[in-house]
């Protein structure tokens, strides 16, 4: 019902220069299946608790891996540390891929999970990071278009930094998902070498 009462305000009134909730400054961002988007125009005005957690997600992504990765490959090395006979080439390979992901130009992942907390409706709850509520948005946002959405919104506005084509931002993205394959690989394998 509230989702219908703002849609009606929107079309009679136009979009809200403030959230209705927080009396802050917002700007339309863009529409996903006729739902509209918004964002702070200033991220200081971003509730506390969800801050916090889009901060968490700009250190991931500037990071290039995230921390849940990042902790599973640390333990894949660990567990091979502590086994009779050392694996050094399986080490080295994990590092090797840790290294290669802090390289990287951008993580996709974590620039998708950045978006879900900048982001967002104006029936959604700010005053937190709804980890459920936002794994629908980031279904969602990978379901759009790579150029329209990813190139255009998300790379332009959350990492101005990165001077990437659409062109080699495509085959870039091919790599990434080739990455994380080999990632999976990583930490299943030895999984099922144990289990014989």
């Amino acid at each position: 019902m509230i989702k219908h009462l703002h849609r009606f305000y929107r079309w009679i009134f136009g979009h809200p220069k403030s959230h209705p909730d927080y009396k802050k400054s917002i700007s339309p961002a863009f529409i996903i299946k006729n739902e509209q988007y918004y964002e702070f125009d200033s991220l200081l005005d971003v509730p506390p608790l969800r801050f916090k957690r889009a901060d968490q997600f700009y250190i991931e992504q500037d990071m290039r891996i995230d921390r849940k990765t990042l902790i599973k490959l640390i333990d894949k090395i660990l567990e091979h540390c502590d086994q009779d006979n050392i694996k050094v080439s399986k080490i080295v390979s994990i590092a090797l891929d840790i290294k290669d992901r802090t390289e990287m130009i951008i993580e996709t992942e974590t620039l998708y999970r950045l978006a879900t907390a900048v982001y967002f409706t104006l029936d959604e709850d700010l005053s937190d990071y709804d980890f459920d509520y936002n794994e629908k948005k980031l279904k969602l946002f990978k379901e759009q278009p790579i150029g329209d959405f990813f190139f255009d919104k998300l790379m332009k506005n959350l990492v101005p930094q990165s001077n990437i084509s659409q062109t080699d931002l495509e085959i870039f993205l091919k790599v990434t998902e080739a990455q994380k394959l080999y990632e999976t690989n990583i930490l299943h394998i030895d999984k099922s070498l144990k289990k014989r």
